[in-house]
Order: C-alpha cells, then sequence, then structure tokens
C-alpha cells in the first residue's frame, strides 16, 4: 500500500496565498488539495510540479488560495487519502523587497536535505539560488529545478546533510534584488553547530 508524508507545511502553520507543499510519497501518482476548515465542499486543487519516483520526492503548488483556514491533503489517485495537515492559515503575502525568501528560514530549522524554496518577487522574474556550507572552501550547489517563475516563484534543492550550517541566496532576474538565509539541514539526531 503507498504512503505518503508531508515535510512543508506543518500543523498550524501560517502560509501565504501561493506556496508549494512537499514532502516523501512511495505512491506512482498523487493529488494535492486544499479543504476550506469551515466548509470542507470548498477545494482548492494544487498543480503538480514534482513526482518523482525514484526519490520519492513531491511537491505540489497552490496559487491564489483564498485568505482562510484550510486542511492539507494529498490523495492516491482515485481517492485514498494518503496524508493530511489540519488547521493551515491561509494569509496574503507579505512583499518585503524585491526578492524574500518565505521558506525556509532559520525559524523553520532545521530543513530536509530536499525542499522546496518559494518566495516572492516584485516584479516577478526567473529565479536561480544556490545552497552554500558556511565553511572555507564550500563551494555553492546550485538548485536542482527552477520549478516556477514570475512574482511567485519556486526552486527544487537537494543538498547533503550536514552539522555546518548553509546559506540559501536566491536572485531573481528583473528584480534588481536577492535575498539569503541562513539554513540547518542536519543528520537525523544531530544539531547545527
Amino acid at each position: 500500500m503507498a504512503s505518503a508524508e508531508i515535510q512543508y507545511p506543518i500543523f498550524g502553520r501560517t502560509v501565504p496565498r501561493s506556496f508549494a507543499a512537499f514532502g516523501r510519497t512511495t505512491a506512482a501518482k498523487i493529488v494535492g488539495l486544499l479543504r476550506d476548515k469551515g466548509d470542507p465542499e470548498i477545494l482548492n486543487v494544487g498543480a503538480l510540479l514534482v513526482l518523482d519516483k525514484e526519490k520519492r520526492f513531491w511537491a505540489v503548488d497552490f496559487i491564489d488560495v483564498p485568505k482562510g483556514v484550510y486542511h492539507l491533503e494529498i490523495y492516491q489517485s482515485p481517492g485514498l487519502l494518503l496524508a493530511r495537515v489540519p488547521d493551515l492559515n491561509v494569509v496574503p503575502e507579505g512583499f518585503a523587497g524585491p526578492v524574500f525568501i518565505q521558506y525556509p528560514n532559520s525559524s523553520q530549522n532545521p530543513i530536509p536535505s530536499e525542499f522546496i524554496a518559494q518566495g516572492t518577487a516584485e516584479p516577478g522574474g526567473t529565479p536561480s539560488g544556490t545552497m552554500t556550507l558556511q565553511a572555507i572552501g564550500s563551494k555553492p550547489i546550485p538548485q536542482v529545478a527552477v520549478l516556477a517563475v514570475g512574482q511567485n516563484w519556486r526552486l527544487q534543492f537537494t543538498v547533503p546533510q550536514s552539522t555546518t550550517l548553509y546559506n540559501l541566496h536566491v536572485d531573481v532576474t528583473n528584480s534588481g534584488g536577492a535575498d539569503s538565509k541562513n539554513l540547518c539541514v542536519p543528520p537525523p539526531g544531530k544539531q547545527c553547530q
């Protein structure tokens, strides 16, 4: 039987109106839904960004979700519920400069070694990013894929686990700006220094 895990967002998290959920699965197909907590008949169907069967990694994009409280549900086609995160509070995006990394940030440490960096750019453009260990002689690790461009951008990363902090750096063409975050991607049971 197929299974799935939602790594982002987690229970009770506040997310912007446009965000990418991601996690791990053994399913050959998945569908991501946001179900309105107040009216379960109101659904927002996400767009599948990634379903890597070899790495068992998935990502589903939600764009312009109305403000409210939702349950994120991941289904196997047809209709078998695999994972659920209740009580996601969807709020309008706050543009905090020409480029802003919404996820991940240091308050969400530790993060998984495979993740979707996401944020906003004003005006929109094409993002590019790197993850660099904060150690002498470290070489930047570029994104695996650009998954979405424009005002709501998405970048996929896969990096080795380390107890040394990484620096995530994102530039977006046309925006005239960049943003950086220090992140922890430790092995299980370890902490970053």
